[in-house]
């Protein structure tokens, strides 16, 4: 378990970023590509493992975890220059993180936002417990349960909080020493459901159903309503409804993947997930891979 101090300084210094980037994203597309049983990533795999079919590429990933390349943290420290590695994440990058990287950028961005509105609504100790299963905020301490160890005191650095889709095995990777800023990284996982998995790999027709249960005037009124996270009670007062119709609303957007509920004490707090603002911005469309951003 490593365990983050935090100071009253450190904790007005503590900001969200859109992700670390795309050299960073592909190290941890790299780890996570060869564990099936993380989803729902399962699809993402498959078609980046048939695009990779009698490439030597394949052979190198082997060879990589082999070789401790595909630890993550040990991979951000060797991403520049025109070592083995670094070539090793521009030609993944192409395969495995280019044809979907405007979608991701955009799932980035919608996630920063909802975390954003967390804290807007609890604060900072919403945000840190909301930061998955694997981190629990005990003021003025974060931990993070992981196979590392020790004790990283921030000393009034801050912290930069980053989104990530590909980390989703760890749940959250600190970085002490970012290579590029030098500033501490806590990067966390952006939580990545059957539907906007379905979205990021350019399956939408299988998410058809779960969003048809959306139409109606009342249930997209509620979608937007949410994009400020509120209770149960507080939704029903924004739309004019019942507790038990904002309730079954909230039940139908929550199974569709549209927004997700956290207990805060004593109530509920409903929040739009990432694909939930990728549909209220009008983005859940195909998107090709024009206007990635290259590596090396």
């Amino acid at each position: 378990m490593q365990r983050i101090e935090f100071t009253v300084e450190d904790l007005t210094k503590v900001r969200l970023g859109n992700s670390l980037g795309a050299v960073a994203e592909t190290i941890f597309a790299i780890n996570l590509f060869e564990q099936s049983r993380v989803r729902p990533f399962g699809e993402w795999r498959k078609q980046v493992r048939d695009q990779l079919k009698n490439s030597p590429l394949l052979s190198r990933l082997d060879s990589a975890r082999a070789n401790r390349m595909a630890d993550p943290l040990w991979m951000l420290n060797r991403s520049s220059g025109n070592d083995e590695g670094a070539e090793l994440i521009h030609q993944f990058f192409r395969v495995g993180v280019a044809p979907y990287w405007p979608r991701l950028q955009s799932l980035l961005r919608a996630e920063r936002d909802a975390r954003s509105r967390i804290v807007a609504t609890g604060g900072v100790d919403l945000l840190f417990n909301s930061l998955g299963p694997k981190v629990r905020w005990r003021a003025p301490v974060l931990e993070i349960a992981n196979d590392l160890s020790g004790d990283v005191r921030l000393d009034g650095r801050g912290l930069l909080l980053s989104p990530s889709v590909f980390v989703a095995s760890h749940s959250a990777v600190l970085i002490e020493s970012e290579p590029a800023s030098g500033r501490p990284v806590l990067v966390f996982a952006t939580p990545v459901d059957k539907n906007a998995g379905a979205w990021l790999w350019g399956q939408t027709r299988r998410s058809e159903n779960a969003l048809a249960a959306l139409v109606g005037r009342t249930r997209a009124a509620s979608l937007r309503a949410l994009t400020d996270s509120c209770t149960t009670g507080e939704l029903a007062h924004r739309l004019g409804i019942s507790m038990a119709g904002a309730s079954q609303h909230a039940a139908v957007l929550r199974e569709a993947g549209l927004i997700t509920t956290r207990r805060n004490r004593n109530a509920v707090l409903h929040s739009v997930t990432p694909l939930g603002s990728a549909l209220l911005a009008g983005q859940l469309w195909p998107v090709g891979c024009d206007g990635a951003e290259s590596v090396g």
